[in-house]
């Protein structure tokens, strides 16, 4: 019982850590945006961001009208 308490514990604190991650990288997204539009690879540099998390996490700014992608 103990140790399912530990586990469990273990997967909230974990679950916990990865939202504050995509929140901060979030945010640092938007710092990049805030010095002028970027491109993929712009943000990239500008972020350190793989290339994958920035597509995924700019997708859910679109999707929630946070941004809009350039044309």
């Amino acid at each position: 019982m103990a140790q399912e308490r530990a586990i469990w514990w273990h997967e909230a604190a974990m679950d916990k850590l990865s939202q504050t991650r995509s929140l901060h990288r979030g945010l640092d997204i938007l710092d990049a945006l805030a010095q002028g539009p970027a491109s993929l690879h712009g943000l990239h540099l500008r972020t350190q961001l793989p290339k994958s998390t920035l597509r995924r996490l700019l997708a859910t700014m679109v999707e929630r009208r946070y941004i809009r992608r350039g044309i």
